[in-house]
């Protein structure tokens, strides 16, 4: 949670920062650092543990509830939000479908 909270207030900030700021390498290597600890971290640790105690069928439910979750989860950072794992669970389906309607009407996402 950490981790996504450093990330979050880091994209909050490159929106409000023109291109030609000079910050904005400085933020953007912040950002690139962060992202990579937090992927070092979930490879090195976070996924090889289920992957220790988990049957295979296990593992591919999990998958399933983890796809499903995340067609509700919001599309964009909302810094706003609580912080906590169960206060969040709250808003986020609302969020995320309020999301997924301005990704759509936007085309964000697309590639």
């Amino acid at each position: 949670m950490a981790d996504h909270g450093r990330v979050e207030k880091i994209l909050k900030q490159l929106e409000r920062v023109d291109t030609n700021d000079p910050q904005m390498s400085t933020m953007l290597q912040q950002l690139m650092d962060e992202v990579a600890a937090h992927v070092q971290d979930e490879e090195n640790n976070i996924f090889p543990m289920p992957c220790r105690t988990c049957t295979p069928k296990q593992l591919d439910d999990l998958g399933d509830k983890i796809r499903q979750a995340k067609t509700m989860t919001p599309t964009r950072p909302h810094p706003s939000e609580p912080s906590t794992p169960m206060a969040s669970k709250l808003p986020a389906p609302g969020v995320g479908l309020v999301d997924r309607a301005r990704d759509f009407v936007t085309g964000c996402g697309k590639s």
